[in-house]
């Protein structure tokens, strides 16, 4: 839903209402720091942005464009977008992509490298003939694993008098630079809400090898398992924290990191044991031993002293897991056995991405991707068969903050514990969605406390988007897991809630979203969008006759069903002239006492603006516009 929503923003030519956002030129060389995207202004252009495109040109062309028309003159427009938005995983795919965006990709001309200014890409020409529409599109590769999409647009004989080399003069101008809301993004992303369910914690016992906590998983019975180093496995349960016991230890060398589960409820362990054997052990939920392999060595399938750290299971029960540090290449691996150790795939980390370091690992078991993190090299895709589709995302976030563990959740939300900046989650596009979590001041010598962290070793994620997550103080010995969601209160108090300045968020948030909704909506239409702390407003625009009786309705359609809707609807001037948070009366069937619904009849002609917004939550939403028979 998400990249169809982008490729319809970027396909159309129609745009938000001019009063939303509009800027008048006033120098030669126009800056947008909010889009990073710099050029040189013509005299008598003028330029109108959301937050994330860019509209130049002459007044009325500019208007023509936004009504669905042929500019007499130049247009230019700029919509920066992901990697992930277009389903890309990295540029050598660009042409390809490039010709896919064309009306008739079967009759494409060849795409040609082009520079502008400080950036590199691909661009085609080609004409509408049925408008008479010339365009120029291009396709380029920024930093921060971003892209530009650039049209100039103009009639055919305005591109063949003169358009063509004005768009060549400017494009050679333009200078791309980091967005300076992505300049650092963990600063602006508010956290006003999430709060933890329950909180186990214990100290060290006095009679019992170390317990460091490590991975965690749970089974279909509502209990949790977490590795313990030398003591086994913790189990405790999964609906309130409630100790319950241990299992194991089973051999003397026992280094128990991280834990899978597969569907039948067999645990599967990664033991970075000190000693040379059993480095994947395999045990049933009532303790009992069933089977172990591995040897240390640097042959295929051997792993390196202290390996392996991380382990994933896939519905097949085939292992995927790392062993870096071997002192013969490749240096550091990516395992892939079958569930009785034979080796069926030795892969170079290097050949994924060279930057990969201390690497963790989960993966989709609906899909079979796999992904993999590290503290360098970004967060990396790959598919069932550990070929590599997307490298280095997220590397403007993890800049801020290194990772150091990945859960993937049951709606395919990507889930990143990390050092110093708590626990974020990513939409599976690579959008930066929320964040939960304080840091624990290291140089305490007390408890944890609800919402604190250290060092996370280990993570899961339930239904509804409930994190576990689980960790040992090794300064004071204690170790817990805690269980939060990033919407709502939760049960326990959070004593060191941070001020994070939500309202400048919000503010540099208003617009489109061409990840997850807003655009144009006609009557009788049924649209998506998806609502969170990084993009809390969406607008929807339509033409309105005076005299037109409508109903808009917003309904919450997210699994968690914790999105409280809340709809605005402006004139052409505007102004606000209905709203609506919560039904009153009998809830129409589908709907829940917090969905929104508005019934207007319209004073005016002219362009309408829905703002779909909330007033609590977050989520996905279906929005319908209807006309009402008078």
């Amino acid at each position: 839903m998400r990249r169809a929503l982008f490729l319809l923003l970027i396909a159309s030519f129609t745009y938000l209402p001019t009063s939303l956002a509009q800027e008048t030129a006033s120098t030669e060389r126009y800056q947008n720091d909010d889009l990073g995207i710099a050029f040189n202004l013509p005299s008598g252009w003028e330029v109108r942005t959301t937050l994330d495109t860019l509209l130049a040109g002459e007044p009325a062309s500019l208007d023509a464009v936004e009504l669905g028309g042929v500019p007499e003159t130049l247009v230019i427009r700029v919509v920066t977008a992901s990697f992930t938005d277009l389903n890309l995983g990295n540029a050598t795919e660009l042409p390809g992509q490039l010709v896919r965006l064309l009306p008739d990709p079967t009759t494409a001309p060849e795409p040609r490298p082009t520079t502008y200014g400080n950036v590199e890409g691909w661009e085609i020409d080609y004409t509408l003939p049925d408008s008479n529409l010339h365009s120029r599109v291009a396709i380029l590769n920024l930093v921060g694993g971003r892209l530009a999409l650039v049209r100039g647009i103009a009639s055919l004989e305005s591109w063949q008098n003169g358009a063509a080399e004005q768009f060549d003069s400017l494009k050679n101008t333009f200078e791309f630079t980091l967005p300076e809301r992505l300049a650092d993004p963990l600063a602006t992303l508010p956290d006003e809400d999430g709060g933890v369910l329950w909180h186990y914690q214990a100290s060290q016992p006095a009679d019992s090898r170390e317990i460091r906590l490590g991975g965690l998983a749970y089974d279909p019975f509502n209990l949790m398992y977490a590795a313990a180093g030398q003591r086994g496995v913790l189990v405790i349960d999964q609906t309130n924290g409630a100790f319950v016991n241990y299992l194991g230890p089973w051999f003397d060398d026992d280094n128990l990191v991280d834990i899978a589960i597969n569907p039948s409820a067999k645990i599967f362990l990664a033991n970075a044991t000190p000693g040379d054997n059993y480095q994947i052990m395999v045990v049933n939920r009532a303790g009992g031993f069933e089977y172990a392999f591995g040897t240390t060595g640097d042959g295929a399938g051997q792993f390196a002293p202290g390996m392996p750290r991380t382990i994933a299971v896939t519905r097949k029960d085939e292992i995927w897991t790392v062993s870096e540090g071997h002192s013969t290449p490749p240096t550091n691996r990516l395992y892939h056995f079958d569930k009785w150790g034979n080796l069926l795939q030795m892969i170079d980390l290097a050949d994924i991405n060279p930057d990969l370091k201390n690497v963790r690992l989960d993966n989709n078991v609906s899909t079979s991707a796999l992904y993999l993190i590290g503290e360098t090299g970004g967060l990396n895709l790959l598919d069932a068969d550990g070929n590599a589709l997307v490298t280095n995302l997220g590397l403007e976030v993890f800049s801020f903050a290194t990772p150091v563990d990945i859960a993937i959740a049951p709606g395919d939300n990507i889930i990143v514990a990390t050092d110093s900046a708590g626990f974020l989650e990513f939409a599976p596009s690579g959008a930066l969605l929320d964040r939960f979590g304080f840091p624990y001041d290291s140089g305490r010598t007390d408890a944890f406390k609800a919402g604190e962290t250290l060092f996370p070793a280990g993570m899961v994620v339930g239904p509804n988007i409930t994190v576990y997550f689980s960790e040992t103080n090794p300064g004071t010995g204690y170790s817990q897991v805690q269980s939060f969601r990033f919407t709502g209160d939760g049960n326990l108090p959070l004593p060191n809630r941070p001020s994070t300045g939500q309202s400048v968020v919000v503010e540099q948030s208003l617009g489109i979203d061409p990840a997850s909704g807003g655009g144009k909506i006609e009557y009788g239409a049924v649209v998506q969008g998806n609502l969170n702390n990084q993009y809390p407003l969406h607008y929807w625009t339509f033409t309105g006759e005076a005299g037109d009786r409508i109903r808009i309705t917003m309904r919450d359609i997210s699994p968690e069903q914790t999105l409280d809707t809340q709809i605005i609807l402006q004139d052409p001037n505007v102004f606000d002239i209905a709203t609506n948070d919560d039904l009153e009366g009998d809830t129409p069937e589908g709907f829940r006492s917090t969905d929104s619904v508005i019934e207007i009849e319209l004073k005016a002609y002219g362009f309408y603006t829905i703002k779909a917004t909330r007033f609590g939550g977050r989520g996905e939403y279906e929005l319908s516009l209807e006309k009402l028979s008078n």
